[in-house]
């Protein structure tokens, strides 16, 4: 199935999304720059910034309550709403106590609007499409951020129209929302891990996730006050900070190349050293008024502050349970809230003791803390060979998107395959025949769909698992292994029937289905040795070696940290005892096979 096909049924949340974050761009470069132009302390300036993220930190540990509570559609609305009043009553008052709160409400706003939008491409995705979908949504969000931006040339800052139109931004994202009249998706409950544990499990990824909150933070909130000393204002400023959000997701992909191939702490090296030499030639290209150099130096500056979060990510993930991959992402938005939130408050303390330039001093100094503490790592212990490091996956800080990582694993709760399975569940209710018909349409129209729909067909009791194989491998034979592996949840007496029939019909790779079928079921294989034996003698010793070839391949490819959890659990005792019995002969050919697994 397309990825467009998927997201269709919810393109007017996907509207509404895009309307939160154009708000969210233009009000986060507008605050400092009125605060700015209204001649507060750089301190006090510090303090409100950071003010968001503790509204952030906050939305984003409470978020996934407010969901189950009220929803989706109710959650985004809310959000929009408190979004647009914060806003706008800091548009209409100066005290800087009241914009402290609305700053904090702001945060605490995106972050659950950020987790809405996350459970909203969660709820239609599926295994081979979601590392497409969470693209897609990063790129929409850069640009409406980006977008945002520039929204700063509409109005002086100082005028309270830039307020208003923030506000009505929105606003207008609650409009799309009002129209969806059904979808509420299943709302998983994810598990923190402490501190502590996150922190043991990698030094390295929990203190460059922690760095990377202090910095992206600071530039994202003080580098205006910077570039507005330095003489850039209006339309600039916009250009530069719009470069700085673009360069935070561009310099990610070479970034994630030479991390795949030569390890994370060899790429954090890298990060902090380009980030040493962009930070130390980006005031001295300002102030030689070279802007296109300043421009592409911002963006370098920007996009390596901003590789720490993912990298800090496969970090953490080459040593971690898939089981808890998501609890590990979780844990890590909160490292980096915590840092966010400490970064912009405690450098606009040195910004007002020395100067603007003093942020600066800051990255260098916390870049140089972090090179250090990374070539220590490096010699306590060494990368992960190439072959066992986790994929790395482009994230941007302050979006969280946990779910959507395609490392992690899915809980299948498509509402596409929802209403596809409401629709099943009537037809096999009157005429299972017609059921069967419905999913040979389906799978044939959208064969990406034919695994999961067989695995949750194969669970109606009136549909028939040797019909419903046949139906769906007409039109995709190529994903049989795969449909095999989904129905053989259904109850013990359907397999030993769909086995009989695969023994007397012998399809084609009729021994690899049997293999695989004996390999997903929850018992043991001898009562399919057993059939074996009674039906087909002949097939046992072929079936027996591919059995053995398949459990060892699975068991060779499970990840280091699994295998440490113990999700490495390939029972080869009881084949080799199933084997013994019904076919001894076959026991020598089965001991070489498994004496390549340790």
């Amino acid at each position: 199935m397309s990825v467009i096909y998927t997201l269709k049924p919810l393109s007017l949340l996907f509207i509404s999304s895009c309307f939160i974050m154009f708000g969210h761009g233009l009000s986060g470069l507008l605050i400092p720059v009125r605060l700015t132009a209204d001649s507060q302390e750089i301190s006090i300036i510090g303090f409100i910034l950071s003010m968001f993220s503790v509204g952030f930190l906050l939305g984003a540990i409470v978020c996934k309550k407010i969901l189950k509570n009220i929803g989706i559609i109710r959650t985004f609305a809310f959000c929009g709403g408190i979004c647009s009043a914060s806003i706008l009553i800091m548009g209409i008052t100066e005290d800087l106590w009241v914009w402290s709160l609305c700053r904090a409400i702001l945060g605490f706003g995106i972050a659950c609007a950020t987790a809405s939008l996350d459970t909203w491409f969660n709820s239609v995705a599926i295994e081979s499409n979601r590392g497409k979908i969470m693209a897609i949504n990063q790129v929409f969000v850069l640009t409406a951020i980006t977008l945002g931006q520039f929204g700063l040339v509409i109005a002086e800052p100082t005028e309270v129209t830039l307020f208003i139109i923030c506000g009505l931004v929105f606003s207008l994202s609650i409009i799309p929302v009002v129209f969806i009249s059904k979808f509420e998706p299943e709302i998983e409950k994810n598990e923190s891990l402490t501190f502590k544990a996150l922190y043991f499990m990698s030094p390295l990824g929990f203190v460059t996730c922690f760095v990377c909150g202090l910095l992206y933070s600071t530039a994202l909130n003080l580098f205006p006050i910077y570039f507005d000393a330095a003489g850039i204002q209006g339309f600039r400023l916009s250009l530069f900070m719009g470069m700085a959000t673009i360069g935070a997701v561009l310099f990610q992909m070479p970034m994630g190349y030479f991390s795949d191939s030569f390890g994370r702490k060899g790429a954090v090296v890298l990060s902090c050293i380009s980030l040493l030499v962009s930070s130390y030639f980006l005031p001295i290209s300002i102030e030689s008024n070279i802007e296109v150099l300043s421009l592409c130096i911002i963006a370098v500056v920007m996009g390596m502050i901003a590789c720490l979060y993912p990298l800090s990510i496969s970090e953490v993930f080459d040593k971690t349970a898939t089981s808890q991959m998501v609890s590990v992402l979780s844990t890590l938005l909160c490292v980096y809230g915590l840092g966010a939130i400490i970064g912009p408050y405690s450098v606009s303390l040195w910004m007002e003791y020395s100067g603007p330039k003093a942020i600066f001093s800051f990255v260098w100094l916390m870049i140089g803390l972090l090179l250090i503490f990374t070539l220590y790592r490096i010699q306590v212990r060494p990368s992960l060979p190439k072959e066992k490091q986790e994929q790395f996956v482009v994230h941007i800080p302050n979006i969280g998107a946990e779910e959507l990582d395609p490392r992690t694993v899915l809980t299948e709760h498509s509402i596409i395959v929802d209403e596809i399975m409401d629709q099943m569940e009537r037809l096999a209710l009157g005429s299972p025949n017609s059921a069967i018909a419905f999913i040979r349409s389906i799978t044939t129209k959208h064969p990406e769909w034919a695994v999961v729909v067989a695995g949750r067909a194969a669970s109606i009791e009136s549909i028939d698992t040797v019909t419903l194989f046949r139906a769906i491998t007409i039109t995709n034979p190529e994903l049989s292994l795969d449909i095999v592996r989904n129905i053989s949840n259904s109850t013990p007496e359907e397999i030993e029937t769909f086995v009989e029939w695969l023994i007397e019909k012998k399809p084609e790779n009729c021994v690899g289905l049997l293999a695989t079928i004996s390999e997903s079921i929850q018992y043991d294989a001898e009562p399919i040795i057993d059939i074996i034996m009674e039906k087909s003698p002949d097939l046992l010793g072929e079936f027996s070696q591919q059995l053995a070839k398949n459990m060892f391949e699975t068991a060779s490819n499970i990840r280091q940290a699994d295998k440490q959890e113990g999700s490495d659990n390939y029972d080869f005792k009881e084949l080799i005892a199933s084997i013994s019995r019904a076919a001894p002969e076959q026991l020598d050919e089965i001991h070489n096979l498994l004496a390549k697994y340790k």
